[in-house]
C-alpha cells in the first residue's frame, strides 16, 4: 500500500470522520509492506500486512475472476477514467481490480484495488484495501473511481475530485453528482460534478 493514501483514508465506523494514525513496521521505496493504522475516536487498529490494509477482520474476499478481454478491456477503462497523471490514485472496486494489471501497463496512476477478488496480488503501483464493503476514503482524495454496485455508488462518487471521471456498469445507476459523458452496451462514463452552493434569498418587508 503506498504510503501517501494514508492521508485520504477514513475510519469506516459509524462516528464523525477521522484521519488515522500510522506505525509503520516496514516501508520499502514508499510503499508500506507491514504496519498498523490506528483511528483515534474509537480506537479501533487496522492490520497492514504483505502489503495489503485490512480494515474488518471478518473480509471475505469475492471468488477470483479473470477478464474476458484484459487488454481491451483494460485500454477502454484506462481512457474512460482519463488516467494519465502520475499523481493521485483512482480506485477500482470489485470485479474491476482484474483489469489492474493490464491497466497499470499502459497507465502511470497509481491504483487503489478496493475489496477485490480473492488471489489479488499487491504490488507497485496497486494499493488493496479489504473494507468488506465500506467505502473508507474522505471526499474528493481520488482522481477517478470504478464502481460496481448501487450500493456503493454514491459513497465512491463523493470520493473522487471534481471534475474526475466516475465508470459503473448500466445496472448501477448514475449518482447524483455524476454527469454522465457516454455510455455504451457495457457501462457508462460520467464526469464528478462541483457542488452547485446554495444561494439564499431574502423576503423584502
Amino acid at each position: 500500500m503506498f504510503i501517501e493514501l494514508i492521508d485520504a483514508l477514513r475510519c469506516p465506523a459509524d462516528h464523525p470522520a477521522s484521519s488515522l494514525v500510522a506505525a509503520l513496521d516496514r516501508v520499502e521505496n514508499r510503499d508500506v509492506i507491514r504496519g498498523m493504522l490506528g483511528c483515534p475516536v474509537c480506537r479501533s487498529e487496522f492490520q497492514i500486512r504483505d502489503g495489503a490494509l485490512w480494515m474488518v477482520t471478518n473480509a471475505m474476499p469475492g471468488p477470483a475472476t479473470r477478464a474476458i478481454h484484459p487488454t481491451e478491456d483494460a485500454l477502454r477503462l484506462a481512457a474512460s477514467l482519463d488516467l494519465r497523471s502520475e499523481t493521485g490514485f483512482a480506485i477500482l472496486r470489485g470485479s474491476w481490480c482484474a483489469l489492474a494489471t493490464a491497466i497499470l501497463e499502459i497507465s502511470p496512476t497509481p491504483l487503489v484495488l478496493l475489496d477485490p477478488p480473492h488471489g489479488t496480488p499487491a504490488g507497485r503501483g496497486r494499493s488493496i484495501i479489504h473494507a468488506g464493503g465500506t467505502v473508507p476514503f474522505a471526499a474528493r482524495t481520488a482522481v477517478a473511481a470504478a464502481i460496481d454496485d448501487d450500493e456503493r455508488a454514491y459513497a465512491l462518487a463523493a470520493a473522487v475530485q471534481p471534475p474526475g471521471r466516475v465508470v459503473g456498469p448500466l445496472n448501477v445507476a448514475v449518482p447524483h453528482d455524476v454527469k454522465e459523458l457516454v455510455r455504451d452496451d457495457r457501462w457508462w462514463v460520467g464526469e464528478r460534478e462541483h457542488a452547485t452552493p446554495l444561494i439564499g434569498i431574502a423576503r423584502r418587508h
